[in-house]
């Protein structure tokens, strides 16, 4: 055995399916960021060392329970694998990444950063799972796909072939991501197959739908939208519509779904495109030959033989003129009021459009300072539902989903604040900062690459790096503020001048933080 191994094999041995013998880890020193001790009892390992002669177990790294690490693949950084999950072949995780339940990671795949993988996911082919990522329940990610930043892969989920899923988006139930198509943002995915270079983008909620092509959908509630060609779709759509060629739908009256009189129950989608003109697009229907098809001037011949065609005519007319009438009214735009900082940006105050963010909100009212309405991707800084109040500025690639900034709260660089969020009072948010589903109060700077979700919390100071997700990640004790942060470290305050504390933590608080470890 290597002397500098912080671990050994035990004389218990277990034989896998594929015939391969593992043994089971002893620590042989301490490793204080997981809480092992010498002496602790650990997971399965089919050798101490890689055939280069490495450890197979990363000093700051650690294999717990029944998990299982074979093959080739390795636990590096300050990685850790617990369960009954199993590592097999050449994959490999490491950083601060988290694997457990009965996942599995094969191939040549990397679980990295941040990421999570547990449940029954299977993370193989030469697949990235990195930055605060989670595949959870019975997904899968393969061949060169990758799955960033914030994103969760749930249910029964495929994501394949080199497509990528990213921002702070949720794809879940059967869905299928493959091909070169992308999936981010900070919307909801379900059972939508997204193929070819097909985009999702923003704040989009869609299910049950079918993406093709170049399309590209950056906005709004949508339900059994199928989509092909150059379609690009920034409103919420009717349920069940069929967009192709140059679509470009911006507000909800700019498409027009109905059913006409006929022998199928075939759907009509009379939508606008790109350049202003009219498109019609028709659901599968059997052609005279006896041939499905989609065709219009097929679908009118077919409607002639009972003398509908010109009942057709009109309904199509009728649709035509409502999208033509149509204007496009933005929830927020610029007032005429704009201020500039001390570094030389200029600020505009944003006001409340024709069709306001809000029920509580009316066309003309003042909001706060962007430095612009939309990000460099084309999607909206203030995205449906968001709003921010007078004294709020919004600087960077900040933006706001579905949620309200108050006070003089201040928002920057990469900040996300999502899903029904409130900020108020003076909080400053930095850095690439996440907030989703979360009340936060208070005077501080929240800073670094910190995700905080579904709590209420009160930043009495400047942190950075938190990673809050429960009550326990952020709570009092003894007199003492005691706080989650990324890469398995905890931030401890004392409550009467919020400096920070160094260990030794009493008792309390370092059973707080170990039950951190198995989240």
């Amino acid at each position: 055995m290597c002397p500098d191994l912080h671990y050994e094999l035990t004389d218990q041995t277990m034989i896998t399916e594929s015939g391969e013998v593992l043994y089971r880890v002893r620590a042989c020193a301490d490793i204080p960021s997981l809480f092992v001790k010498a002496g602790d009892v650990g997971g399965w390992v089919s050798s101490a060392l890689l055939p280069d002669g490495s450890p197979r177990i990363a000093p700051g790294a650690w294999v717990f329970d029944e998990a299982k690490v074979c093959g080739n693949a390795q636990v590096g950084g300050n990685a850790r694998i617990s369960g009954v999950a199993v590592l097999d072949k050449n994959a490999h995780i490491t950083d601060f990444a988290h694997v457990t339940g009965n996942a599995r990671i094969t191939d040549n795949a990397v679980v990295s950063d941040h990421a999570r993988v547990r449940d029954h996911a299977k993370i193989s082919g030469n697949a990235h799972v990195v930055g605060k990522a989670k595949v959870l329940e019975n997904a899968c990610v393969e061949d060169e796909a990758t799955v960033r930043d914030c994103a969760t892969v749930s249910g029964s989920s495929w994501v394949s072939e080199r497509a990528m899923v990213a921002g702070s988006v949720y794809v879940m139930n059967d869905s299928q991501v493959c091909d070169d198509s992308f999936v981010g943002g900070s919307g909801l995915v379900s059972n939508c197959f997204v193929q070819e270079n097909a985009q999702i983008a923003g704040s989009v909620n869609i299910s049950d739908s079918l993406l093709s092509g170049n399309t590209r959908v950056t906005d709004g509630i949508i339900r059994g939208l199928v989509a092909h060609g150059d379609a690009v779709v920034a409103a919420s759509l009717p349920k069940d519509v069929f967009l192709s060629g140059s679509a470009h739908v911006r507000t909800p009256d700019q498409c027009v779904r109905f059913q006409p009189v006929c022998p199928e129950d075939t759907v009509v989608t009379v939508y606008r495109n790109n350049d202003d003109s009219i498109g019609v697009c028709l659901s599968y229907f059997t052609n005279l030959a006896g041939d499905p098809s989609t065709d219009v001037q097929e679908f009118r011949e077919l409607l002639a033989t009972e003398h509908l065609a010109e009942v057709f005519d009109a309904q199509v007319a009728v649709a035509s003129k409502r999208v033509r009438a149509s204007c496009v009214h933005t929830q927020i735009e610029f007032s005429h009021h704009s201020r500039t900082l001390d570094n030389g940006t200029t600020l505009h105050q944003i006001r409340a459009g024709a069709r306001p963010p809000g029920p509580a909100l009316r066309p003309g009212d003042l909001g706060g300072w962007v430095e612009s309405l939309t990000l460099a991707d084309g999607s909206p800084r203030i995205r449906p539902d968001g709003w921010v109040e007078p004294d709020v500025i919004v600087l960077g690639n900040a933006y706001v989903c579905d949620s309200a900034i108050e006070g003089q709260a201040v928002l920057a660089d990469d900040v996300q604040v999502v899903a029904g969020s409130l900020v108020e009072g003076s909080v400053r948010l930095a850095d690439t900062t996440f907030v989703e589903s979360s009340h936060i109060t208070g005077s501080g700077r929240i800073s670094g690459d910190s995700v905080i979700r579904d709590v209420e919390v009160t930043i009495p100071t400047d942190v950075a790096d938190v990673w809050v997700e429960d009550d326990r990640h952020f709570t009092h004790c003894e007199g003492f503020l005691v706080i989650r942060q990324t890469r398995n470290r905890a931030l401890v305050l004392r409550c009467d001048n919020w400096t920070p504390t160094p260990e030794p933590y009493p008792t309390q608080i370092t059973d707080i933080i170990r039950s951190w470890l198995r989240d």
